[in-house]
């Protein structure tokens, strides 16, 4: 969905600071360049409005076109909040990753304004049975591994845990498992 920003210069987009209003501006271009290098491309046809659409909001007030409600095509407003969760959830330059939890109340706080409600509610409802799944992957994980406390995988299973649990009080590390999650 982001294709338009091959050409914009990497230090930019990685930028740890504000961005200008001239930065902002060459950035909102993205959408209709990305559009430009897909058009061509014959079997991706179906995917262009969710490239030239996705940074339109549900309120109209965003961009390239100010589309409102159910005029923004599905499928960029779907991209639209699967992209601001990832944006949200990743470490950027600019700012450390998000919480799971702290991204979802952002979700459902700009519902109506900037995203369509139905889709972020849809969207939290699979990241929660999928969330489910990886904490019965990692509960099955801590009863097979009676040397780590179940409590740090029951905090794994919600996101509040590191991938290795840290030294115990007397010193040692716990056994590090192999086994993928």
């Amino acid at each position: 969905h982001d294709v338009g920003k091959i050409g914009i210069d990497p230090q930019k987009i990685n930028k740890p600071g504000k961005l200008t209003a001239d930065e902002i501006t060459m950035f909102r271009t993205h959408p209709a360049v990305g559009k430009r290098i897909i058009e061509p491309i014959q079997f991706l046809g179906e995917i262009l409005p969710c490239i030239y659409y996705h940074h339109e909001k549900f309120d109209g007030s965003g961009y390239p076109e100010g589309l409102a409600g159910a005029a923004i095509p599905l499928g960029a407003r779907i991209v639209a909040v699967a992209d601001t969760y990832d944006a949200m959830t990743s470490t950027r330059a600019y700012r450390k990753a998000l919480t799971h939890d702290v991204a979802a109340a952002e979700l459902r706080r700009c519902r109506e304004s900037q995203f369509d409600p139905d889709v972020v509610e849809c969207f939290l409802t699979e990241m929660a049975k999928r969330r489910g799944d990886r904490a019965a992957d990692i509960a099955r994980q801590a009863s097979d591994d009676d040397e780590v406390a179940p409590e740090y995988y029951a905090l794994r299973a919600v996101g509040g845990a590191p991938e290795e649990p840290a030294e115990t009080e007397i010193g040692g590390a716990p056994p590090r498992s192999t086994r993928p999650v």
